[in-house]
């Protein structure tokens, strides 16, 4: 059983259950008979704040209303819903649960549930704007609990510098840490989706043993935070896909591909 977003109207025949939708749910202003407390104030903010928490569970939302209505009517003393009546009943319960605690420990615990909710999204309350970074070819967003690398450089089809490889790696190991990311998408920019190594990869300076080795070890890095993603990883293919473009997709949770995708691994002939 899915409960949606509650909107309750209350009247002297007792509780009536309005349209259940998700934006809005505590929108009506609450009236008080003397000024807003420090408390009343932080309640009021709390319900704006709520607006930003997409992912909340049945249990929470119960919680949430059963609080809001202790805190803006009081104890329960309506007539409880008919058996049949599941939401009705369901909404009834969790404002029956609340007991005799007095509306402002009801807006006390109301103000708790949402701040452990933003802490947990990783958001701020207004701070809840998709967090977006520009790195050296790519573009990095996370919106909405998804997680987007995208490889941005399509003049050069997208081909993967060192700086590529250490960001792409970065953000996914970021990705494990990072409550706000529930899930990672890679995907690329323009007709290509990627080249695979670009040419300055393999530029050898005076040293060679020094600069194979730092090579080795950054390819390492690199496919080790593929394997060490701990946040489902989708890969979308916008267009063809050259080398370790193609090879990292065995470390991927699933694959997607265009019709204009096609694959090579040149160095295997």
């Amino acid at each position: 059983m899915r409960i949606g977003s509650l909107v309750y109207q209350c009247s002297s025949r007792g509780l009536k259950s309005g349209a259940l939708r998700r934006p809005n749910v505590f929108s009506s202003p609450v009236q008080f008979a003397r000024p807003m407390s420090s408390i009343a104030d932080k309640f009021a903010e709390s319900q704006a704040k709520l607006k930003s928490v997409s992912d909340q569970g049945n249990d929470v939302k119960l919680k949430l209303y059963g609080l809001y209505k202790q805190a803006t009517v009081g104890k329960n003393t309506t007539k409880k819903p008919g058996v049949m009546d599941f939401v009705g009943k369901a909404k009834w319960d969790a404002w029956t649960a609340a007991g005799d605690i007095s509306q402002e420990e009801a807006q006390k615990q109301y103000i708790a549930v949402v701040e452990g909710l933003l802490k947990e999204s990783g958001s701020a309350g207004a701070d809840s704007a998709p967090k977006s970074v520009a790195g050296p070819g790519l573009t990095i967003e996370v919106k909405d609990g998804v997680r987007t690398i995208k490889l941005n450089r399509p003049e050069k089809r997208n081909a993967l510098t060192a700086e590529m490889y250490d960001a792409i790696g970065n953000s996914l190991t970021e990705a494990n840490t990072d409550s706000a990311t529930k899930v990672v998408v890679l995907t690329g920019t323009g007709e290509y989706f990627c080249s695979g190594n670009d040419l300055s990869n393999f530029t050898i300076t005076t040293d060679i043993k020094a600069t194979a080795d730092g090579a080795r070890e950054r390819l390492k890095k690199y496919v080790a935070s593929y394997i060490d993603c701990q946040k489902p990883l989708i890969i979308l293919v916008n267009g063809p896909a050259v080398g370790i473009a193609v090879t990292i997709f065995g470390l991927a949770d699933i694959v997607y591909a265009t019709e204009k995708a096609h694959f090579t691994t040149p160095f295997s002939s």
